[in-house]
């Protein structure tokens, strides 16, 4: 995938406001699988002078429409800055620029769209992980409910923690030797359908989802509902649970 496009425009002196440039924008064709694509506009008298600019897309995801409107945003103002301005007295070259903007835009259309067409049809490693890791949570979620100290060995990460809505702080050893114990019994420990949400960035993935938890702990009812967020980080032997954070218990209607 391309990761920038590169404009250039070849500005003139106009002989009765020097200090203004008229500005028609060609595009020169460029060879598929480049990294800019080069724009240059022809002078009516020479010799040019030639401005340019480089839009950068490898921080983008292309494949979203938010994406697509900062790249749109992006080539607007470098066709802005390779065109240049005039002053309103001075019409025809205000013409001018207009044209330059409209076919230094239109002639990095076709790669603007092929790179958003590579960007959709290309694996979503992000997507993949999402699933992954929604995935996990919920298996994670449903051990804590059947005390399930192994499997939850297995997805917690070295140094978990987690922050109670209290404040109260939980690591590792301790939330495992409860799940031993036995000493809670849940009839749900389960998050409510659709409220689940994944964000991936890099290596590092947040749950969100709302949490119903009923039981006894030590043959006292408890039946609440809470807010949680999960983090999950890459390790060499895959996703692993470092740290949670729990809502204080929300009133149920």
């Amino acid at each position: 995938m391309l990761s920038s496009l590169l404009f250039s425009a070849a500005a003139i002196a106009v002989p009765s406001l020097v200090s203004e440039f008229s500005l028609i924008a060609a595009a020169v064709a460029a060879p598929p699988l480049i990294s800019s694509l080069p724009l240059f506009a022809t002078a009516i008298a020479a010799p040019p002078v030639i401005a340019t600019s480089t839009v950068q897309t490898a921080d983008l995801d292309l494949s979203s429409q938010a994406g697509q409107r900062a790249l749109d945003r992006r080539l607007s103002i470098a066709a802005k800055e390779v065109c240049g301005t005039t002053s309103d007295a001075h019409i025809t070259g205000k013409n001018d620029v207009r044209r330059c903007r409209a076919e230094t835009l239109a002639s990095v259309a076709s790669d603007r769209n092929r790179q958003i067409a590579a960007a959709n049809a290309a694996p979503s490693l992000t997507s993949g992980d999402a699933s992954i890791v929604a995935e996990l949570d919920r298996k994670f979620q449903f051990a804590v409910k059947q005390n399930d100290a192994a499997t939850m060995d297995r997805i917690l990460h070295a140094n978990y923690k987690l922050v109670l809505g209290d404040g109260r702080v939980v690591d590792r050893e301790e939330l495992l030797e409860e799940s031993r114990s036995g000493r809670i019994h849940y009839e749900i420990q389960d998050e409510e359908p659709g409220s689940q949400s994944v964000m991936v960035e890099g290596d590092t993935a947040v749950v969100t989802a709302k949490l119903r938890l009923k039981g006894h702990r030590e043959g006292k009812a408890f039946d609440r509902l809470l807010w949680f967020s999960d983090t999950y980080v890459r390790t060499p032997a895959g996703w692993r649970y470092l740290f949670g954070q729990a809502s204080l218990p929300l009133t149920q209607s």
